[in-house]
């Protein structure tokens, strides 16, 4: 081989490395809705938890992402280390999937006619054809995700025709010869020089497609490549191990360890195996065979599903393993109530997940924004100094969440790749900045009333009853908006703008009651003010919810941010049957309760 050789060596793996990672990025872009569900509903089943590994690892491509992906979801709490353990077992089986693709190098040209177009040489342009079609024509629901695709498939397999040209002059040099004939005899040369060239591409998929090119040459035996084929399983679990531990939490970590035991352990097995046969001369003739890019494929395959039979059975050992490798700390703290333990980077190797661990995350904080505003209404029923602590203490968890949430998703917003994410990802900061701002009220509610108490006053009891009323109002759009929220629903939302109307008009009307009643010196001056602050800050809460049903309505229904105050408007201008309903039905409810009031 001379330079230009190496650089066009060079070149070709450079190509099929990110046409990897485009196919990957891709079908990972295309499958993100199921994979958000599907990783964090994982039985105790450990088959059923190795079948998800070895789909999820097949659809993305890469073992890696997988592992990553489960480590995170175990330091979130949401899967148990047990349940992860048949999901990296599935995961090595996954990752086999490449190689069974890249064997199409073994198409020849004395081939039947219809297999021609599966040749490499003709398979790379009709995907790159079909790929810039489909993204330049913006053909169908996702161009850029299918296209992407595509032209990651035809870019992987330039990649390799060009490698495979490269290699091609090593078939005549004799230092290369004696380079495999040493791996033959010496197979831990193998191992090492697989472990190391898979370390640093970080890929076992690329590795093994690297191997498959040099197949071409003629000159690799099996006894020169399992080592290779060994040590590449080795060092791509190393490779997730160290990523996966990075700023993780234990359980996280022992992920990673097992991934690594795995591979050793099915290694060990295969290789002692392998000595024991060749040493009885059962196979001797299998170490001198010629290898193909489909035997190397189906090695690769059949070492990673004989290591899953015979370790699958054995995953509880396994987990007691890495526990006594990584013990657990006898001072460790308990998770917080806020959840941000699901705000994992880790989780932005797949974006959408990250987004639904967002969104879960913000679900969390709203409902902690509820409970303060129910006990911020009991403190005018009986103010209780312990519970204004509660409160409060609530309320910083509240803004810890908020702050951290916010960073977290600037810094996701990085990583995404498609516009449905993004749009996502502005709609979620909109809605637990509104969630947030009805935390701040409810402290603005605990502060009136401790006005009262420190003043030694109190409302009347027809402004109690009064106050009941718009209080069990507000509570029910609260509830009604974290519902629609949590659900993502547009009919739960489309409840939500009548009974903000509703409650505009009670507010109205106990404004005026109010006046009525400090003109009549049936209320204090200081209680008074009180009252219209607390009737204040519930119609802001109400307008808060609007908001967020505006905003829900927005992502599912394309509506732009600065369209939502005119179709507002628009909905109580055409008089919406649904809407007209759904506001008569509760002012029927509310006012017919202050009816009442007044009629006593």
């Amino acid at each position: 081989m001379n330079v230009f050789d190496v650089l066009t060596l060079l070149g070709g793996l450079a190509m099929f490395l990110y046409g990897m990672r485009l196919m990957g990025d891709s079908l990972k872009d295309g499958s993100s809705g199921t994979l958000r569900v599907i990783m964090s509903k994982v039985t105790d089943n450990p088959v059923k938890a190795f079948l998800l590994g070895l789909f999820v690892t097949a659809v993305i491509q890469s073992s890696t992402a997988t592992i990553v992906i489960t480590s995170g979801l175990v330091g979130a709490g949401i899967l148990t280390l047990r349940q992860s353990l048949g999901i990296i077992v599935g995961a090595n089986v996954g990752t086999t999937v490449t190689g069974q693709i890249i064997r199409l190098l073994d198409v020849s040209s004395d081939s039947a006619s219809w297999l021609q177009i599966f040749k490499p040489s003709t398979l790379a342009p009709v995907a790159l054809i079909i790929g810039i079609i489909v993204i330049m024509a913006n053909l169908g629901k996702s161009p850029k995700t299918v296209g992407g695709i595509a032209l990651g498939f035809g870019i992987l397999f330039t990649g390799l025709i060009n490698m495979i040209a490269a290699v091609s002059p090593l078939s005549e040099s004799p230092a290369f010869r004696d380079i495999i004939e040493r791996f033959s005899q010496i197979p831990v040369l193998g191992f090492v020089a697989g472990f190391v060239i898979t370390f640093i591409i970080q890929s076992s998929s690329a590795s093994i497609g690297i191997l498959q090119a040099i197949c071409s040459t003629g000159m690799l035996t099996f006894g020169s490549v399992y080592g290779i084929i060994i040590g590449m399983n080795f060092g791509a679990s190393v490779t997730a191990a160290v990523i996966t531990g990075i700023g993780a939490k234990k359980d996280g970590k022992r992920v990673g360890i097992v991934h690594v035991a795995f591979t050793v352990l099915g290694g060990i097995i295969v290789a002692i195996a392998l000595m024991i046969v060749r040493r009885l001369g059962v196979t001797e003739a299998l170490f001198g065979h010629i290898m193909t890019s489909g035997d190397i494929a189906n090695f690769h395959s059949l070492f990673n599903i004989v290591s899953a039979l015979i370790l699958l059975p054995f995953t509880g050992s396994l987990e007691k393993l890495t526990k006594r490798i990584i013990k657990d700390d006898k001072h460790d703290s308990t998770e917080s109530i806020d959840g941000m333990e699901l705000l994992d980077k880790r989780f932005f190797i797949s974006p959408s997940l990250a987004l639904s661990q967002s969104t879960q995350t913000a679900g969390n904080t709203a409902i902690f924004a509820q409970r303060n505003l129910i006990g911020a209404f009991t403190q005018f029923d009986h103010y209780d100094k312990k519970l204004t602590e509660e409160i409060e203490n609530r309320e910083e968890l509240i803004d810890r969440a908020s702050d951290s949430l916010e960073r977290y998703l600037v810094e996701l917003s990085n990583h995404l790749r498609t516009e449905s994410d993004n749009m996502m990802l502005n709609y979620l900061l909109q809605e637990m900045t509104e969630f947030e701002r009805i935390g701040d009220y409810s402290i603005n509610l605990v502060e009136e009333a401790q006005k009262l108490c420190d003043d030694g006053i109190s409302f009347s009891d027809e402004a109690m009853n009064e106050l009941a009323i718009i209080r069990d109002a507000v509570e029910s759009i609260v509830e009604i908006s974290l519902e629609a929220f949590r659900d993502n629903s547009v009919n739960t939302a489309y409840r939500i703008e009548p009974l903000e109307e509703v409650i505009d008009d009670l507010v109205e009307a106990l404004k005026s009651r109010h006046i009525d009643r400090l003109k009549n010196g049936k209320c204090s001056i200081q209680s008074g003010i009180v009252f219209l602050n607390v009737l204040t800050f519930i119609e802001r809460i109400s307008d808060h919810c609007s908001n967020i049903a505006v905003h829900i309505l927005g992502k599912n229904l394309s509506i732009e941010l600065s369209d939502q105050h005119n179709y507002i408007e628009r909905l109580h201008l055409e008089n919406d049957p649904f809407y007209k309903s759904e506001f008569d039905r509760n002012h029927d409810e509310y006012f017919g309760r202050l009816s009442e009031i007044t009629s006593n």
